[in-house]
């Protein structure tokens, strides 16, 4: 009997870790669609905030599916993504480096740097943030019906 309890409850925690998982890949795209109007409002430092924490969303739900586990972090260190984004077919070294990049320009540190950049350079950061949204959401789902979809 105590056995059933325990499968029961490795399976209450399996769907609750698949509904959280659902939860950030959901949030990811509404922080994408809020970058997308903060740049339309020539807003580009918040668009980029909402970039990072768009990525951030999605590599915790990513986190999640990995390692069945919750533990939701504001911040992936370099050594952290490139754990988790690292296989043996892609070594994605460019996304771990561009994740970086955004982390700091979204930082305190570059709020003036930011303020000055060109819309169009801001442009091309929303895309390969998108890009990157959908790459990341394939390896949480099969499901085309609940893949990142695109801003552009």
């Amino acid at each position: 009997m105590e056995h059933r309890t325990d499968a029961a409850k490795l399976r209450a925690r399996k769907e609750h870790h698949l509904t959280i998982t659902y939860r950030y890949h959901k949030l990811s795209q509404y922080h994408m669609k809020l970058a997308m109007i903060f740049y339309d409002h020539s807003l580009p430092r918040s668009s980029l905030i909402l970039c990072d924490w768009a990525l951030t969303a999605m590599l915790n739900a990513l986190y999640i599916k990995k390692n069945n586990m919750l533990a939701p972090k504001r911040f992936f260190p370099m050594e952290d993504l490139l754990h988790l984004l690292h296989s043996e077919t892609s070594p994605a070294l460019d996304v771990v480096i561009f994740i970086g990049t955004i982390q700091y320009l979204a930082s305190d540190m570059e709020r003036e740097q930011v303020s000055k950049m060109k819309k169009k350079n801001v442009n091309r950061l929303l895309r390969r943030t998108d890009e990157i949204l959908y790459l990341l959401s394939t390896k949480i789902t099969d499901d085309p019906s609940k893949l990142y979809q695109s801003i552009f």
